[in-house]
């Protein structure tokens, strides 16, 4: 996220920057340094490791706002707050919502047809993305507690020991292989893994993300995991978004471009 603080490179200012900066949001300085210095905002960058953008100016005149704006994005949606339920307590119900919505994240519908239990393929996902999964997956309810959603991650040696029995059809196995070796290929032992995160449709654009890739970046830090990695599509709107953030991709999979036009992008987010 975007974020402005007047008044950022004063005692309280500062504080904040660095406190954002280490939530991997994004800051934008506004301050007429009349009883600052903007040494306070060369410390806070060396604390935090990272950049922060600031601009010299009374936050009374119209022209250097109008500068502050035109120059950077700022996020000025509030979303209201997020519950994370883990997915150990979730019901059948809630885990039945979560296999339909995870058709949204990838091109499981087409994986899944014709799998070898002959079962519908939102039961299938059930067992095949889900229930093995809910140790690292946590279900997501607004404040008026309706699940938004969910997200699947954790460390990913935790996944190294989650066995599951493969149920899509013989022709979609060497694209799994493929993936695990894509990934074994640039994953790292302190790396903190997103499998999945998906919001309901009427759910997306409304702030949520912010608050889910915070969570998560709390989460990976308290494991002193060093880099945050995920594996989306290169062209679904997520790859975007988690540019954005600061995701930098490492590595392309290229397997499956003549059968999806598409390709599969490993990013990794420096903590």
């Amino acid at each position: 996220m975007y974020v402005l603080i007047t008044g950022g490179a004063g005692y309280i200012g500062s504080h904040i920057a660095l406190s954002l900066l280490q939530k991997n949001h994004h800051v934008i300085v506004l301050d007429n340094l009349c009883n600052s210095s903007p040494l306070a905002l060369t410390r806070v960058e060396t604390l935090s490791g990272k950049k922060i953008t600031f601009h010299q100016g009374d936050i009374r005149r119209r022209a250097v706002l109008n500068q502050v704006f035109n120059h950077q994005p700022i996020d000025c949606q509030k979303a209201s707050p997020l519950c994370f339920k883990p997915g150990k307590i979730t019901d059948k119900y809630e885990q039945l919502a979560m296999a339909k919505l995870i058709f949204s994240t990838s091109y499981l519908e087409y994986c899944s047809a014709d799998n070898i239990y002959a079962t519908d393929l939102i039961t299938l996902q059930l067992r095949q993305n889900i229930q093995p999964f809910l140790q690292q997956i946590a279900a997501i309810y607004s404040s008026q507690g309706k699940m938004v959603g969910f997200v699947n991650a954790a460390p990913i040696q935790d996944y190294d020991h989650i066995k599951v029995e493969y149920g899509y059809r013989q022709e979609v196995f060497p694209l799994d292989v493929a993936y695990d070796s894509f990934v074994n290929q640039h994953r790292q032992p302190d790396d903190f893994f997103i499998c999945s995160v998906a919001l309901l449709p009427e759910e997306q654009g409304k702030g949520y993300f912010n608050q889910i890739l915070s969570q998560l970046v709390e989460q990976a830090t308290q494991r002193k995991m060093r880099r945050i990695i995920l594996c989306v599509w290169q062209s679904s709107p997520a790859s975007m978004i988690y540019r954005k953030k600061g995701f930098k991709v490492i590595g392309s999979m290229k397997q499956e471009v003549a059968r999806f036009n598409d390709e599969i992008v490993f990013m990794a987010l420096t903590l």
